[in-house]
């Protein structure tokens, strides 16, 4: 069952960025464009998500007498280091620059936090 619904989020994730790009680029707005490379991104966790399950599903052998059940903990830990790494590459690119749109880089994290707790994003 977990594998189906890993599979089922690839699937819709390529759809999801596929009609995304299509979107942005005929439009020719960077925002839905950005959005769409976003959601490839997505599709390559999702794909991640989906070994790391596939793989711990294979039964017990002499090798593994324990199973292949730590393949999908890997998975996602591999998930959340991809995460991470964006994530401080997002802040040290915007620390670098310090100033976005005349505020500081406080801020615009402050800024972020208020959106946030309101759900707008």
């Amino acid at each position: 069952m977990k594998e189906k619904v890993a599979l089922i989020s690839v699937a819709a994730n390529i759809f999801l960025a596929a009609a995304k790009v299509i979107a942005g680029a005929i439009s020719g707005s960077a925002a839905v464009l950005a959005d769409g490379f976003h959601s490839l991104a997505d599709v390559f966790s999702s794909g991640i998500a989906f070994l790391g399950i596939k793989i711990s599903a294979k039964p017990v052998d002499e090798r593994h007498p324990y199973g292949y059940y730590k393949a999908e903990v890997l998975a996602g830990a591999a998930i959340t280091l991809i995460l991470f790494v964006t994530g401080a590459g997002i802040i040290y690119g915007a620390w670098g620059e310090k100033k976005m749109y005349g505020r500081t880089f406080e801020g615009i994290i402050r800024m972020t936090y208020v959106i946030d707790e309101k759900g707008i994003i």
